[in-house]
């Protein structure tokens, strides 16, 4: 049940540093994003992973006509009504794959792939929409600076409802913000970890945290948790914090924890004691409901575990290039 490498066919075709990609974010989340909530051992403001599309191939229409080209109009239970996505740039292929799989294992391994998920999932690499566009999977990742949330109304109206500005910031509101979970933690609002993840590089000869900017080609370094920042690193909101080209940086690379519980794949997120938070990498709903997991985005599943029932604990870390038209 481990979890495999991506292989040739499910290289992301049509992505590239510049291409814009979006995720329909369910409205429930949407609210926790705008506040900056984290909901421990569940979801963090900071962070999204799941099916995306490019931006190009769907830029506007109504809510109705979103959830369609999507697909999430057959997911039971999906609310009608205002939908949102979340908008940024890719920057990297590293974090994409194509969506080829199938709803069983058999019909999976006929796509070159172990990939499987219920319907609507089609598994072709395409939405399961009447009109069906290029569809893609992005692993969980830290979102990059400049990562916009949109709310796009039944009459098709659509406007920037929050702005991402980096992990030591969070979320900012571009728009009214109405009462609940979007108001509970206006910025600056960090982005706590226990287990070291993410976007990481070195810089002048010292390791930093980092976030890929508001345009490609560029990194936000952040000091790392304990450490004094360098004098040149400006300060907004109490952050300390240097946006530079990447090609300034020594080294760039794509940084988690994997483990094994159960005999399933997947990627320690955080740790409390004696238990671990645990982010499923197995890209299979069967496995994940044998296994007991909690559901908390759209395919994306999550456990705690006792620290104890972990095996094969080890790093594993995905060097970038540098340079914005670098092989990604």
């Amino acid at each position: 049940m481990s979890t495999p490498e991506a292989t040739d066919v499910r290289k992301p075709a049509g992505i590239g540093p510049q291409t814009i990609v979006q995720k329909i974010v369910h409205p429930a989340l949407a609210a926790l994003y705008l506040g900056n909530v984290t909901v421990p051992a569940r979801f963090e403001a900071h962070r999204a992973g799941g099916f995306v599309t490019r931006g190009q191939d769907f830029p506007e229409g109504t809510a109705d006509a979103f959830t369609e080209a999507f697909g999430v109009d057959k997911v039971p239970g999906w609310p009608k009504g205002t939908q949102y996505l979340l908008r940024f740039y890719a920057h990297t292929t590293t974090l994409f794959t194509t969506t080829f799989g199938g709803r069983t294992l058999d019909s999976a391994h006929k796509m070159g792939t172990s990939t499987v998920y219920p319907a609507p999932f089609l598994g072709t690499g395409y939405t399961p929409s009447s009109n069906p566009i290029p569809e893609y999977f992005m692993e969980l990742t830290e979102l990059p600076s400049g990562a916009e949330l949109w709310r796009v109304e039944p009459s098709g109206e659509a406007k920037s409802v929050g702005f991402y500005v980096h992990r030591q910031i969070g979320w900012v509101p571009t728009d009214d913000v109405a009462f609940g979970p979007s108001r509970f933690w206006p910025a600056p609002a960090t982005l706590r970890m226990t287990v070291r993840r993410g976007l990481i590089a070195r810089y002048q000869g010292r390791d930093f945290d980092a976030d890929f900017a508001n345009r490609p080609g560029e990194l936000v370094l952040h000091p790392l948790p304990g450490q004094q920042a360098p004098q040149d690193f400006a300060e907004k909101d109490g952050a300390r914090f240097l946006q530079v080209p990447d090609v300034a940086v020594d080294e760039i690379a794509v940084l988690r924890k994997r483990c094994t519980w159960r005999g399933a794949e997947f990627e320690l997120l955080d740790v409390s004691g004696d238990h671990a938070v645990l982010n499923f990498l197995g890209e299979n709903y069967e496995v994940a409901a044998q296994l007991g997991l909690t559901e908390v985005d759209y395919r994306q599943w999550r456990t705690v575990a006792p620290r104890a029932e972990l095996t094969d604990v080890r790093d594993e870390t995905r060097a970038l290039p540098r340079g914005l038209f670098s092989a990604n």
